[in-house]
């Protein structure tokens, strides 16, 4: 015996460690698809689709997939091409409008309501866009989306949902619903002001328009516009310090939550103000030199600015995210548990990288809201019966 395993021993060993390592990879695989799916009926409107990116709601695609909840009639999983409600394009040229729809629905999500333009969507500020196409929101169509949330359901809105072109009316129900109100001001920090391609191109338009002088910006800095067209910009190192703009989420929240606590925020933000009957899970900070704090007199932005606001009723969660969360613009593989936690801990930390955001914030956050939605859902039907 002594002799036999003298002479395997190294061949055994190997091959042992060979079968370890392989069942190491292979276990996360195999453990997702030993979940099961999670039954709830989700609804996601996005009508800024403007060619074949529907990277707005990308991300959120991806967290649904991750988290097994069930897709669509007729899907295998979450397709953000074809998934999702509002204007998708035609390889005819032409566009299909796809209606809310009017069946029960457990969550919805607006992921976004900017707009298809005439010319490239995204790249005009308000007073400044070419004909609409499609975009906004109706007071019928979140009427409808309102009245046909279950009992325990959860609505979210993200992102200058609550912004044009959602006409007064929509916007004054959203306002309401979400326990929000918009200043007008939306924020995004730019690593080069310069006249890169980075920099959209109505900005020095806009600014010459109001100022009646040219773009002369150069370096870092961050860039103010309210929906009126009014630009005010800060120097990153002169009218702010460095890494001004930063999000926080309060520390019960990260707890419960499972997110990262604070992150350096280069994104774009909205400045909104939340409702007193409103909770604020998470907010912006803005830090200002003295130049900064003059620049920025007579704009209603001071300090920290509501992030995550959540409302709630006996019939309803409703959340809203001021920033442009759920954009991806590239895909990742979600058929692995834990696969999440990883890339949270790989995440670029780079300027301008959406990675430790997405990551650290908003997909533990998205996964405790479906966690939530769920428990209501079940203990509503409970109730019901």
């Amino acid at each position: 015996m002594k002799a036999w395993w003298k002479k395997r021993k190294g061949k055994i060993i190997g091959v042992t460690f060979v079968l370890t390592i392989v069942g190491m990879l292979a276990a996360p695989y195999i453990l997702w698809h030993l979940k099961s799916q999670v039954a709830l009926s989700v609804v996601i409107v996005d009508k800024s689709v403007a060619k074949t990116t529907e990277r707005k709601h990308a991300g959120l695609a991806w967290v649904l997939n991750h988290e097994k909840v069930a897709p669509p009639k007729g899907s295998s999983r979450f397709d953000s091409t074809t998934d999702y409600v509002g204007s998708r394009p035609a390889t005819s040229g032409t566009r299909r409008r796809v209606a809310v729809p009017t069946t029960p629905t457990d969550l919805v999500y607006l992921a976004d309501t900017y707009g298809v333009y005439a010319s490239e969507a995204g790249q005009t500020p308000y007073d400044l866009r070419p004909q609409l196409i499609d975009g906004g929101m109706s007071v019928e169509e979140l009427r409808s989306l309102i009245t046909h949330l279950e009992p325990g359901g959860t609505l979210i809105g993200e992102f200058n949902t609550i912004g044009p072109p959602t006409p007064p009316a929509a916007r004054a129900l959203m306002s309401t619903t979400f326990g929000v109100k918009s200043t007008g001001w939306l924020v995004r920090y730019f690593e080069h002001l310069d006249l890169t391609p980075d920099l959209p191109k109505w900005l020095p338009t806009v600014w010459r328009r109001q100022t009646g002088f040219g773009w002369t910006f150069r370096g870092p800095g961050y860039v103010f516009i309210t929906d009126l067209g009014r630009i005010q910009v800060l120097l990153e190192g002169i009218d702010t310090p460095r890494e001004a703009l930063s999000l926080h989420v309060d520390e019960l929240v990260a707890t419960s939550y499972g997110t990262i606590p604070t992150i350096r925020y280069d994104n774009w933000a909205e400045v909104l103000t939340a409702d007193p009957k409103a909770e604020v899970l998470a907010a912006y900070d803005l830090r200002l030199t003295a130049s900064g704090v003059k620049k920025m007199q007579g704009i209603p932005i001071s300090g920290r600015f509501p992030a995550i606001i959540r409302t709630r009723t006996p019939q309803r969660t409703t959340y809203y995210f001021a920033g442009d969360w759920s954009e991806r613009s590239e895909s990742s593989r979600y058929d692995y548990t834990g696969i999440a936690h990883w890339k949270r801990r790989v995440a670029s930390d780079e300027r301008n990288s959406i990675e430790p955001l997405f990551w650290g914030i908003y997909v533990p956050l998205m996964q405790r809201i479906i966690d939530e939605t769920v428990t209501n859902r079940r203990r509503d039907r409970a109730t019901s019966q």
